[in-house]
């Protein structure tokens, strides 16, 4: 058992990795946060290489971390869903780029945190929402099977947001 969650764990991270580079580099689109604002330039920057690994490794502990927790309250895993992936990573972008928490329009549930770059970790941000009881309340709530997550760095913090859908 520990052998298939190591390994499993390896292939979230290789995968996730895939993931987050294709997205740094393919901001707006059509996933993007609002219809309105395809190609619209936020004026994210795409941190040094040093910095997006750390925002790699954030956004693949989170999701270990989000689906470990689904299993141990015996809920199933989130699904991925690209389309809120990329979704979530122009918000975490936006986000980072104003420095302030801003709602989704999108009909998803979105949980939303920020930490000081040096204080951030996939766990440091469960953690955080684990002492919230409507945090966490939704992270173990069996009607969400679909996710899409979100890491970006701004004004000295890491933003992440998760996005939750029934769908």
């Amino acid at each position: 058992m520990k052998d298939l969650l190591s390994n499993a764990g390896v292939l979230l991270t290789v995968g996730s990795l895939i993931m987050s580079l294709l997205l740094a580099f393919t901001p707006g689109g059509p996933a993007s946060d609002d219809p309105g604002d395809a190609g619209e330039d936020i004026g994210y920057v795409v941190p040094d290489a040093e910095t997006q690994a750390k925002l790699t490794t954030i956004h693949d502990e989170l999701v270990f971390a989000v689906n470990a927790l689904r299993m141990k309250e015996h809920v199933p895993p989130l699904a991925l869903d690209s389309h809120m992936e990329r979704t979530a990573q122009r918000h975490a972008q936006k986000v980072a780029v104003l420095g302030t928490h801003v709602d989704s329009p999108n009909n998803v549930t979105l949980l939303q945190h920020s930490l000081p770059l040096e204080e951030a970790s996939g766990h440091a941000f469960m953690e955080a929402w684990l002492h919230s009881a409507p945090h966490t309340a939704v992270l173990i709530d069996a009607r969400y099977s679909f996710h899409g997550t979100g890491v970006a760095v701004g004004h000295g913090r890491v933003w992440v947001t998760l996005q939750l859908s029934a769908r």
